[in-house]
């Protein structure tokens, strides 16, 4: 409470300040009820709100006086921020004004912080957080855990965090969490996370899957496994209170002779049961496609679901680590997906995996979203239909997105 109030207390002293103020709408336009809903503003649209963006300033927000917790992000690093993002609670069919003003950074309000990268290498048995690295690339993957803290790079936001195995395997674990505040400074180096610990445990079994949505190439009819043998390294693009973003790099993916290089970025926002990926796929001029995946070592069905303009393919089953329900799915949209793939059982690279086969795009980005919902974050997500509740809220939401008028 006393956070809180202070919170409320350093809101009306910044915002009573005579600097300019001006106001846009976001309208929240249909009968489901927003929560933690993300809203990017480009630097552009900023622009032509207020006219012109003061020098060596970043906007911040407020709604009736009370501060909206929000970052800018500089995205290609050049020392000026590119983007305003925050996420914002709004009934159904209704309407929030926001206002926005500019402060100086080293005045700028400290808000919660709700999402992380974690991403830290071994150096005289300490592990120092890093910004990025070259992927291993040796055939002992035992070894990775030596190299980097949990095996690679975490990504958490207040619901639930994963992992990329920062090794040739390139697979995408869960560590289902069962408390809001960010845990994974702490992962490998307090408890063994495979054991339930306080905070929550790792709840996924990956095996040669493709995990919780790593990444394939499909060239014709076989299916190429993207980490081994590529040039391949991680860099942390940002990392707020509101987005965190990873970036995840393949070049001189040699296969059959043919060359490509792969471009993952991975978005966190606060509020998410889920993360969101965009991937770039060059040198795909004969038709290859990106492949993702579900691991279905412990389901035996798939779900398949049309959602506005998205496609939900998904499962759910009393498959984490210790047998408790747990809910994973692909979100892709209409323009995005071509159909489902699923791979062998065994005798192949990648196995025991539910797939999406995304369109072939030569000179634009797929993107999908992967959903982690565990029984022990949220006792909803023990019933298929709580489950399938969470999935139509999300595509709904994402087939009709906050309107922002100004």
């Amino acid at each position: 409470m006393r956070r809180y109030l202070f919170f409320v207390l350093l809101s009306a002293i910044i915002f009573s300040c005579k600097s300019p103020v001006v106001s846009f709408t976001a309208i929240n336009p249909d009968s489901l009820n927003r929560v933690d809903e993300p809203v990017i503003l480009s630097r552009e649209l900023i622009a032509s709100l207020v006219g012109q963006i003061p020098e060596n300033k970043i906007p911040i927000l407020n709604v009736n006086g009370v501060m909206l917790p929000s970052q800018v992000n500089d995205l290609d690093k050049d020392g000026i921020w590119d983007e305003l993002v925050f996420v914002c609670s709004i009934k159904p069919n209704d309407s929030l004004q926001i206002n926005i003003s500019f402060v100086k950074e080293s005045k700028a309000p400290v808000y919660p912080i709700r999402t992380t990268i974690r991403f830290a290498a071994k150096e005289n048995d300490i592990f120092n957080p890093i910004t990025i690295a070259d992927r291993y690339k040796g055939d002992d993957v035992t070894l990775t855990h030596k190299y980097f803290q949990a095996e690679g790079p975490i990504w958490e936001n207040d619901k639930v965090a994963f992992r990329n195995y920062f090794d040739k395997r390139n697979g995408m674990d869960i560590f289902g969490k069962t408390v809001s505040r960010l845990i994974s400074d702490s992962i490998s180096r307090n408890g063994d996370y495979h054991k339930l610990l306080p905070w929550g445990m790792d709840i996924l079994k990956v095996a040669n899957s493709l995990g919780a949505g790593s990444i394939a190439i499909m060239i014709g009819d076989s299916l190429h496994r993207v980490g081994p043998l590529c040039d391949g390294s991680a860099e942390v693009i940002c990392v707020g209170p509101i987005r965190s973003i990873l970036r995840l790099t393949y070049n001189n993916i040699v296969v059959d002779s043919m060359k490509f290089s792969i471009v993952h970025d991975i978005s966190m926002w606060a509020g998410a049961y889920a993360y969101e990926s965009r991937v770039f796929l060059k040198g795909a001029e004969h038709g290859e496609q990106i492949v993702t995946g579900i691991v279905n070592m412990h389901s035996d069905s798939l779900i398949v679901v049309k959602s506005g303009s998205y496609n939900i393919l998904a499962t759910h089953a009393k498959q984490a680590f210790n047998g408790e329900y747990l809910g994973l799915a692909l979100l892709v949209s209409n323009a995005c997906f071509d159909t489902i793939y699923v791979a062998p059982e065994t005798e192949t690279d990648i196995t025991q995996t539910y797939g999406a086969l995304l369109k072939n795009t030569v000179d634009t980005p797929v993107d999908f979203t992967f959903v982690a919902a565990w029984e022990l974050s949220n006792t909803s997500f023990a019933s298929t239909s709580g489950f399938i509740n969470l999935l139509k809220y999300y595509t709904q939401s994402k087939t009709n997105p906050i309107i922002i008028n100004y």
